[in-house]
Formats: C-alpha cells, structure tokens, sequence
C-alpha cells in the first residue's frame, strides 16, 4: 500500500524523519505495550464504519431501522422488547446491503430491502441515484420523498441500459469480426485468382508431346 511502502518511508518535517523511523524510537523509548494495542478485528472495522446524523435508528416493527432511505432487518428485532426502541448503527459505505445495529452489547449484521440491487453499491453511487431521481420528480409534489423502493427500480433500470449498451458493444464487435473475415477471404480469393495459370500456359502445359515430329539428325554445336 501507499502509505506502507512510500509515506511511512518519507522524510516528515514535522516528525524530523520519517514516521516509520519515529514510531520505531517511540516503541524503543516507552516499550511495545501490548495492552495498549488495539485489535484489528471485526469489532474494530465495525466502529470505525461511518453512522449517521442521529447516529441512532428506530426498530420500526415489521421493517427494521432505516439508513439512508433504506430499511435493514435482522431477526433479533422481532423480540418485543427491541420493537419501537432506538438502537445505535453503522453502515458500510462500499456495501449498501448491509448495515450493523447494537443491540444486547453487541453489534448485530443487518440485511438491507432489495438486497441483490444494493448488495456492493456504494454511498457516493446513492448520492447520484438519489439526486437523478429528485430531477425526475421535479414537476411532482414538494411532500415527494425518496425511498428504496425507488432506488432499487432506479437502478434496474439503469442495469437494462448497461445490459443493452454491453449487448449493442458484443454485436458490434461480432460485426466487425465478420467483416474482417469477408475482406480476408476474399483477398485470398484474389490472390488464389492471381496465381492460376494463363490460358496459354496451360495449353503449354497440355501439349502431347508424343505426337511432335521427331528429327532424325541434330547439328553439334
């Protein structure tokens, strides 16, 4: 990575060397301590996941909590005690299919609505979709609210168009193909006709020379 190989290795102003070199004195100094070291673990990607502005969600019954325009469900939020309560969350802005609640001291995976659509789908690619539908919708009530739903025929629609241009691209290309494979024939064509023997070579070439007179004397050079 970048900032392994190359930042860590450049002389810092600030630092009076590298960082690699100052983090190297700083564990001489005061020692490794291990205690002090945080996991990179599950639990530690989760935390550092962005939330949101509340930076809680209410469980709406039957439907989960909503991020973003999107509900996510888990089945924990069945449990009545959890029903209508709010819950902390985190969502992953590289995957819009999932999302994480805290609940019962621990941080529970959620599944989003239209899961196959969002699954992969990025927060800034939520931003656009968001904003071209918004365009769409100008002419509409200003009460006119965004929701999954929409998103999610939003991009199946925008899939169809790709679907389409990658289609129209192959047949192109196939097109193309034949008609490199026409020319190539028919220059091997031309070139077979250029290399057949001339009507006189081949009477040449069909003489009976068994019939020609033969000469009863020769003359020695």
């Amino acid at each position: 990575m970048w900032t392994d190989e190359i930042y860590h290795n450049l002389e810092h102003p600030a630092l009076q060397g590298t960082p690699n070199e100052v983090f190297q004195l700083g564990l001489a100094l005061g020692g490794e301590r291990p205690y002090r070291l945080i996991r990179y673990d599950e639990i530690f990607k989760i935390m550092t996941l962005p939330t949101t502005t509340k930076q809680t969600a209410k469980v709406q019954i039957g439907m989960g909590v909503k991020i973003n325009y999107i509900y996510y469900w888990t089945d924990l939020f069945k449990d009545p005690e959890i029903e209508g309560t709010k819950v902390p969350v985190r969502f992953d802005p590289f995957d819009l299919g999932i999302a994480y609640v805290f609940i019962k001291r621990k941080w529970i995976k959620c599944i989003s609505q239209y899961y196959s659509l969002f699954k992969g789908r990025t927060e800034s690619e939520l931003k656009v979709i968001s904003n071209e539908i918004r365009k769409r919708h100008q002419s509409h009530s200003k009460n006119f609210n965004i929701n999954a739903k929409l998103i999610a025929m939003y991009i199946s629609q925008m899939e169809e168009v790709e679907k389409l241009k990658v289609q129209r691209a192959k047949d192109k290309e196939l097109k193309t193909s034949l008609s490199v494979l026409d020319l190539t024939r028919e220059s091997k064509e031309q070139n077979k006709e250029q290399l057949q023997p001339s009507s006189a070579l081949k009477a040449k070439n069909n003489l009976d020379y068994s019939k020609l007179k033969m000469l009863d004397f020769f003359e020695e050079c």
